[in-house]
């Protein structure tokens, strides 16, 4: 079992942040996720512990991250589908606003 939930890897990254996001939020965390090595390594253990036969774990666990980060800063997505240009643990990302 992973040390840290989905909900607590946001949360430890979003504390990282300016209190005031940006629309790019989501790639900020994922970007904080992936420079970060404990937080990189809560989530290689989240992505392991959620993998599926059909499915890996990244693919389970990235648009549940993207979901930590709309409920935890109460934005909505405004377009999705954009690039990452800042970290390779996703291909796209969402803008919030």
């Amino acid at each position: 079992m992973p040390q840290s939930s989905i909900e607590e890897l946001v949360e430890a990254a979003l504390d990282r942040l300016p209190p005031e996001h940006s629309e790019e939020v989501v790639h900020d965390v994922f970007e904080i996720i992936e420079n970060d090595p404990a937080l990189l390594h809560d989530y290689k253990a989240l992505c392991e512990h959620f993998r599926t036969p059909r499915l890996s774990g990244p693919g389970n666990i990235n648009p549940s991250i993207s979901t930590w980060v709309k409920k935890k800063t109460g934005r909505s997505t405004l377009s999705s589908g954009h690039p990452s240009t800042r970290s390779s643990l996703i291909k796209t990302w969402s803008r919030l606003g």
